[in-house]
């Protein structure tokens, strides 16, 4: 299996020498649903592969006809795509399979219904930062739509919302001082927050407070186990997911 950390040139020779079926992967999150893809498939050997990055996935999809050799299949998040529309490059590739939500974090954490894993207690915090949050989110979708190149949505939970008082943190308003809730998009996005949220950031929302710490909680679950949960739940995202990749390598 190809490393994270392998060039595009280093994947597109791996790939034309392989022999599997290939799902691309973007990264590590995607490692559950690719172990799901695997185990479905029966009639053949497949290969899923993390390629390390968005970026690495979508520039092998530009370099397909340099590996025409074998079945290929991609994993895609939808990313801020969900707002701005496929770029359009995809809309002539028949191979790639997009999210339904804005990440592959935000389909499996609606296929495990992770939400129902809180107590009330943590429910009422949750969704106090969630509302941080999507403000936090709807100012930098409202800078994507106005064009910015500069569109800091890789960041932690941790670095804009305080975990005592669930408002921003101090230091990133000073980093960020414009920052605020932007209509139409914030409502849009509080009120479809499982499908439009960025979906690290749901993710961290919920292992804030899933790890424990609180309510005297005795269980707790990481990052990863809340994806694993959901990609073995059988849930409407991953059956879809499945099927699409069976489609596409004629499985």
């Amino acid at each position: 299996m190809p490393a994270p950390d392998w060039t595009i040139d280093e994947l597109v020779e791996a790939l034309k020498r392989s022999q599997l079926p290939t799902v691309v992967l973007e990264g590590k999150e995607d490692i559950y649903i690719g172990r799901v893809i695997e185990d479905s498939i029966v009639e053949k050997s497949v290969d899923c592969i993390p390629v390390g990055g968005r970026s690495k996935a979508i520039e092998l999809i530009k370099r397909r006809h340099e590996y025409a050799n074998i079945q290929c299949a991609f994993l895609l998040d939808r990313d801020l795509w969900i707002f701005l529309g496929c770029p359009e490059f995809l809309k002539n590739c028949n191979e790639a399979v997009l999210t339904n939500g804005s990440s592959i974090e935000n389909d499996l954490i609606v296929d495990g219904n992770i939400e129902n894993l809180m107590t009330k207690t943590e429910r009422v915090l949750y969704f106090r930062d969630l509302n941080t949050s999507c403000e936090w989110y709807s100012y930098w979708v409202n800078e994507a739509f106005g064009g910015s190149s500069d569109v800091f949505i890789a960041t932690s939970v941790e670095e804009f919302c305080d975990r005592a008082s669930g408002g921003f943190r101090a230091p990133y308003l000073v980093k960020y001082p414009g920052i605020k809730k932007c209509e139409p998009h914030f409502s849009k996005i509080f009120d479809e927050y499982q499908i439009l949220l960025r979906g690290k950031t749901l993710a961290e929302l919920l292992i804030r407070y899933l790890a424990g710490g609180l309510d005297g909680r005795t269980s707790r679950y990481s990052y990863e186990n809340i994806l694993e949960i959901g990609a073995r739940s059988n849930g409407a995202n991953s059956k879809r997911i499945v099927n699409e990749v069976k489609r596409i390598l004629g499985c």
